[in-house]
């Protein structure tokens, strides 16, 4: 006991000095860490859009085109979760340039639907569910300028010949590509990051960047909820009512079933399998991306062919797939075009 308390007698006045810079200490840190995690409530949600593109790894800052925002009618009711995607049940309430458009969030149960609608036709048409949180918030876009073409070729594995399968069977590797020269709807001038004086002011070589597709546009699947007839977002499919796809043709109606002289046996690599998808309707077989892709692009498969049956041409273009099934398809180019 004599050591403790010579120890207190000793150290009285140090012991006070720290007790007291400890508790200044801690109130400063509480002060500090409460402060810094204090966020003002924003009393309205606003709009931001970002264009993805290779060339600039953030994109660009594209909050100029227009949008439209979908709010729930008066007396919708949203019992199911399929009600959110039922466009009968919202109403256009607003439109504009999307930074130029603020909206109450939390007025809005379940949420708000808002529309790229791009009345320039650079950015494709697509619907973004932002769902009500119970707080306002930017709410940040991303919009997608796909190509006006994709070239592409289909080789054998084996031989590295060009063209359709045919009765070939084998392994085959799509190689794709956006035009490379392109002098349309380039990016820049009004609104753009780059505006005309400064391309003007550019290098040969530099301008040619802007002439390149593949450094500003994305083939994606796109999601229109007017065209939905599912009215689920539960699969990829179900999320997307346009995506890129090349179409097989065959000489007759394609058969699933073993030993069937119209048969045929389609198998996307493992490589690829969780990228692209495929269905076979009637003649054709359609193969489409399930998510944004770039150029040059390749896709590997495998295909095996009956007696009876061939394939005789591929296209490029775009699969419309309003519920789970390819309804129709816009072509873009024939192989090796």
């Amino acid at each position: 006991m004599g050591y403790k308390n010579s120890f207190w007698k000793k150290n009285k006045k140090p012991i006070g000095i720290i007790g007291v810079l400890f508790l200044l200490g801690l109130g400063a840190y509480f002060l500090f860490f409460a402060g810094a995690g204090t966020q003002v409530a924003l009393s309205e949600s606003s709009i931001s859009l970002s264009a993805k593109n290779p060339f600039l790894i953030n994109g660009e800052d594209v909050s100029w085109v227009d949008v439209e925002i979908y709010t729930p009618k008066a007396g919708a009711t949203f019992s199911n979760a399929e009600d959110r995607y039922t466009s009968s049940k919202f109403e256009l309430t607003r439109s504009g340039q999307a930074s130029a458009l603020t909206l109450d969030l939390t007025a809005y149960e379940p949420g708000v639907w808002i529309k790229i609608a791009d009345s320039n036709s650079y950015f494709a048409e697509d619907w973004h569910f932002i769902q009500n949180t119970g707080e306002n918030k930017e709410i940040p876009l991303t919009v997608y300028h796909r190509p006006s073409d994709v070239n592409f070729n289909n080789l054998l594995s084996t031989t590295m010949a060009a063209g359709a399968p045919g009765e070939t069977d084998g392994n085959y590797t799509i190689t794709a590509d956006f035009p490379r020269y392109s002098t349309n709807q380039l990016h820049y001038g009004t609104n753009w990051d780059t505006i005309t004086t400064e391309f003007n002011d550019m290098s040969t070589k530099d301008q040619e960047k802007f002439y390149d597709q593949r450094n500003w546009r994305t083939a994606a699947p796109v999601y229109v909820l007017t065209d939905d007839t599912v009215n689920t977002y539960d699969s990829l499919d179900a999320s997307m009512t346009s995506t890129l796809g090349f179409k097989f043709t065959a000489n007759t109606t394609i058969s699933t079933v073993d030993g069937n002289v119209a048969q045929i046996n389609f198998t996307i690599a493992d490589s690829f399998v969780n990228l692209w998808d495929y269905q076979i309707s009637g003649t054709y077989i359609y193969l489409y991306s399930l998510y944004s892709v770039g150029a040059p692009l390749t896709v590997d498969y495998e295909i095996q062919t009956a007696v009876n049956i061939t394939i005789s041409n591929m296209h490029s273009g775009w699969c419309s797939i309003p519920g789970l099934s390819v309804t129709s398809f816009s072509a873009l180019s024939a192989i090796g075009a």
